[in-house]
């Protein structure tokens, strides 16, 4: 059963995405499978890991990537039960291998995913409610967005995880709360 830590701080600049980047390069060299989510709507675990100009291609929308190919593709379809959610990784760059176009593995297996945050996590934030939306149960699965993604990962494609990082904004609104309510434990750097 995967490991589900969340890290987050109130305050921004304290190392939070450098300690998700080098905490899971260093699980991945013991041989752990990593999967990394930016939940964090500023994006920098995104654009640190994948590059930027990358990271502007899972951005964009299109007729066949309604959301594009980010975290918002798998958390806004659940707030509209007509859409069908779709989970989209991918691999550092650092761990890519461009000369022969491969992505570098241990043991024949792929060590770090990521799911690439979107700035729309804003919105999602907004959109999230602790009020009688989870009182009364009729909200409470979109608190449950990073457990219910990896499930989903788990599922559709059969990925199975030792440790799932979550890159936190800096601030303590429900986006920060709802990855919480996920974790097994959360650090504080």
């Amino acid at each position: 059963m995967a490991k589900i830590i969340s890290l987050f701080n109130n305050k921004g600049g304290v190392g939070k995405t450098t300690t998700i980047f080098n905490l899971s390069a260093s699980l991945a060299a013991a041989g752990k499978k990593n999967l990394l989510i930016d939940f964090d709507p500023q994006c920098n675990l995104s654009i640190a890991t994948i590059g930027y100009d990358e990271f502007a291609d899972y951005l964009q929308r299109t007729e066949y990537f309604p959301f594009g190919k980010t975290i918002r593709a798998f958390a806004q379809p659940s707030l509209q039960p007509t859409q069908k959610s779709e989970t989209y990784i991918t691999q550092p760059k650092y761990q890519k291998d461009t000369i022969n176009n491969k992505v570098n593995t241990i043991y024949e297996q792929i060590i770090i995913d990521i799911v690439p945050g979107d700035f729309w996590l804003n919105s999602f934030a907004d959109i999230l409610t602790v009020g009688t939306d989870v009182v009364q149960g009729t909200g409470l699965y979109r608190f449950l967005v990073p457990f219910l993604l990896v499930d989903h990962l788990k599922e559709a494609s059969g990925k199975v995880y030792d440790y799932i990082l979550i890159d936190l904004p800096p601030s303590f609104n429900t986006l920060v709360r709802s990855a919480l309510y996920c974790s097994d434990y959360f650090l504080v750097p």
